[in-house]
């Protein structure tokens, strides 16, 4: 996860991508882990990168939750890919 939004997913196995999500703000710290879920905090600016959606969503800071096997919730402005 970075300041462009982009959240990635690898499998730990074999490094093969499993999961790409475009949050509405940029990544601005370390991940944080309880369980099955890993929260990001989503306050930063957002930075144009190859990775990242086009056109980008409209900022708007949060905290996101992605848990192992659940399912997609999209907030207003996100943009999950996969």
């Amino acid at each position: 996860a970075g300041l462009d939004g982009v959240i990635l997913g690898f499998n730990v196995a074999d490094g093969t991508e499993v999961f790409k999500y475009q949050a509405s703000a940029g990544i601005n710290a370390q991940a944080a882990v309880s369980g099955d879920t890993i929260y990001f905090p989503a306050g930063g600016p957002l930075l144009p990168s190859a990775a990242a959606a086009d056109p980008q969503p409209e900022m708007a800071p949060g905290v996101l939750a992605l848990s192992l096997g659940g399912e997609v919730q999209t907030p207003a402005g996100a943009t999950p890919e996969d």
